[in-house]
């Protein structure tokens, strides 16, 4: 024991001659006071100096009770002979253990002196660096959401004629769904898919060739409120070429499906807080053209975003921010919103419950506009109003059309008129 103490009080003044003081990148330096008992003054400024890091860090605290019992057999005589009964004896026990780890760059006494009822007593005023996440204090408000990576469950997986790796399609699918939520901006997305890189980082941040001080950042990967566990059990589409018999005009036509499974779930109590099964073609994740090639990574950014809508429409449905005429601005952008896409806007109401457990059932929403979108930037989207009004801000939005098609094809035929199926030179067919 004596020479574990000794190693720690070692540690300690190496690591308060070697760190300097810093606050660069994302280290901080908190300066703290302290004061802690010891037999002598070494030992009540190493006590102190522990009793610095625990209120900057906080601490483990192993709290145990025991009872332990004993039975002691007492004899005595009275005057009469007679011999006294046998008395039990209990004793309770507790103990509690307190652990803290951290690093300090620097230290002054303030004061040492006798402390009441023996030792010393040592004042400290105490720098400990501490790391702090970059963009933490604007990101402090989000849910942490962990993305595991998606299973595959189907011996049959292609995209584009072409038979792909299980491995491939696990690591592509859950970049595409990773991507997909951190531009949603709604949660602090953790990884857990490339934990190897993370570990290589973290040893050689602890090796001896990097400072001292920003051994700070060990220790501090985060634990997630919510996990994203999915699972790809169908997966298999192509993109075929079709001529017009008439026209002999050239297009294409997807063939196929994909199926995923899905669920956001809370680690602590394993309760299921959002379920969904997304089966889909290419026409609704608006592929209808091999563009430019990536075909199979143009499928895995739409499932990725298709999935990542789903579970937002329920949780974050889409807000408006700003309304100026006949254009509004959403409080989303990135790959969840598309140009050319039709959305319904509408007016927040009274909120239900439900009468069984008193669990909220959502707000009563009430049409007031339709509206197309027209730019989409990172974090905003802009949309233009086709009808209805919209005033002032704070309005959901839920989708109407994800491709855009839907609509362009009802405003044709609303200019065709009774020209069904008929496209003449000025019609815009």
């Amino acid at each position: 024991m004596g020479s574990f103490r000794t190693t720690l009080r070692l540690l300690l003044w190496l690591l308060v001659a070697a760190l300097p003081l810093t606050a660069q990148g994302g280290l901080q330096t908190r300066v703290v006071q302290a004061e802690a008992t010891g037999v002598d003054r070494e030992e009540a400024i190493f006590n102190a100096l522990g009793e610095a890091v625990r209120q900057v860090h906080g601490a483990q605290v192993d709290a145990s009770r025991e009872l332990r019992r004993s039975m002691n057999r007492l004899s005595v005589r009275d005057g009469d002979g007679r011999e006294a009964s046998v008395t039990h004896e209990s004793q309770v026990e507790n103990g509690t253990k307190v652990r803290s780890q951290g690093l300090i760059s620097g230290y002054d006494v303030l004061e040492v002196a006798p402390a009441p009822g023996g030792g010393q007593l040592a004042r400290l005023e105490v720098r400990v660096p501490v790391y702090r996440v970059p963009g933490a204090g604007a990101q402090s408000n989000r849910r942490r959401l962990a993305v595991y990576p998606v299973e595959i469950d189907t011996a049959q997986l292609r995209l584009g004629g072409e038979t792909l790796a299980t491995g491939d399609v696990s690591a592509r699918l859950t970049q595409s769904l990773v991507q997909a939520l951190v531009g949603s901006r709604r949660f602090n997305v953790l990884d857990r898919d490339m934990q190897q890189a993370i570990r290589a980082e973290q040893a050689f941040v602890a090796s001896g060739r990097v400072p001292l001080a920003e051994k700070a950042m060990l220790g501090r990967n985060l634990g997630a409120d919510y996990l994203v566990v999915t699972r790809l059990t169908e997966l298999d589409m192509v993109l075929r070429e079709v001529a017009n018999p008439i026209t002999g005009e050239r297009s294409h036509e997807g063939d196929g499906v994909a199926t995923l499974e899905a669920r956001v779930v809370i680690p602590a109590t394993g309760q299921i807080m959002w379920s969904h099964t997304l089966s889909t073609d290419l026409a609704e994740l608006g592929i209808d053209s091999p563009a430019n090639g990536g075909f199979a990574q143009r499928v895995f950014d739409a499932l990725g975003s298709e999935l990542t809508f789903r579970a937002l429409n329920v949780i974050y449905p889409v807000r408006v921010v700003e309304s100026r005429g006949n254009e509004i601005v959403l409080n989303q952008g990135g790959v969840i919103v598309k140009p050319g896409q039709r959305w319904a806007v509408y007016d927040i109401g009274k909120t239900y419950s439900d009468p069984y457990h008193g669990e909220s059932l959502g707000p009563r929403e009430s049409w007031v506009a339709d509206v197309d979108i027209t730019r989409v930037a990172d974090k905003v989207a802009h949309a233009r109003i086709v009808s209805g009004a919209v005033e002032g801000n704070g309005q959901v939005l839920r989708r109407v059309d994800a491709t855009g098609k839907a609509t362009r094809e009802a405003e044709r035929e609303a200019v065709r008129g009774t020209r069904e199926r008929v496209c003449l030179p000025m019609d815009p067919c």
